[in-house]
């Protein structure tokens, strides 16, 4: 896990990579909704889906946005970024 931050035209960006698994493409718009869970089917971790659905409404609330871009069985990277 790498993790970066920074100040960009006035914002705060924080980046986080990864190289594991990955997130499969048609779970990405989905990811930060309420009661999405990922990754649970391959393992016997279990999760209420609410994690990233709290972070991001944290985030949008502080007039903040996030955006994660993952290749599934490369990694996934994601920016936070805060006024």
């Amino acid at each position: 896990i790498e993790l970066d931050k920074k100040v960009e035209l006035n914002e705060i960006v924080i980046k986080v990579s990864d190289n594991g698994k990955g997130i499969p493409e048609e779970y990405l718009d989905r990811i930060g909704e309420k009661g999405i869970s990922l990754g649970k089917k391959e393992s016997n971790e279990s999760g209420s889906g609410l994690g990233l659905f709290h972070a991001k409404s944290v985030i949008e609330k502080s007039g903040g946005h996030f955006i994660i871009k993952s290749k599934k069985g490369v990694g996934t990277n994601v920016q936070i970024i805060l006024p």
